[in-house]
């Protein structure tokens, strides 16, 4: 009698190992698109600490958020302090309220001077939101 496997037995193995292959690399994916979105929103959350510490410190500072992913921090006329990019993790803000960009200036106090932002991060399915209050407090 001889040994050896059919080739159904083949296709069978091949078939089992491509599904759990198929299956890790979803899983993998969501993963790193969950760890992008909350890198970013991090990084948008440091943007609007240090726009609040810039504006006690010179005067006033404004955090400049463009739909799509650039936000950055200015001083005086223009100056920009800080900047980041979105697009680099591969993630895109969406400003709450069907606009495209948001300037949200910080006082002398660090107190903020507009209507409360809601900014939605996403990349593939993963998603997440940072509110940031008239007040310049940041809710993740």
């Amino acid at each position: 009698m001889e040994r050896g496997t059919t080739l159904l037995e083949l296709v069978l193995v091949l078939l089992i190992f491509g599904l759990g292959t198929g299956a890790s690399l979803s899983f993998a994916r969501t993963m790193a698109d969950a760890a992008a979105v909350r890198s970013s929103r991090e990084a948008v959350l440091t943007l609007a600490h240090r726009a609040k510490s810039e504006a006690r410190r010179s005067g006033g500072a404004t955090l400049v958020i463009d739909e799509g992913g650039s936000v950055e921090v200015l001083t005086g006329p223009g100056i920009r302090i800080e900047e980041m990019r979105a697009e680099a993790w591969g993630v895109e803000i969406e400003i709450g309220g069907s606009r495209t960009r948001a300037e949200l200036r910080f006082g002398p106090r660090g107190i903020a001077a507009f209507a409360s932002t809601t900014l939605t991060l996403r990349r593939g399915k993963a998603e997440g939101v940072l509110v940031i209050s008239s007040q310049g407090r940041v809710r993740r």
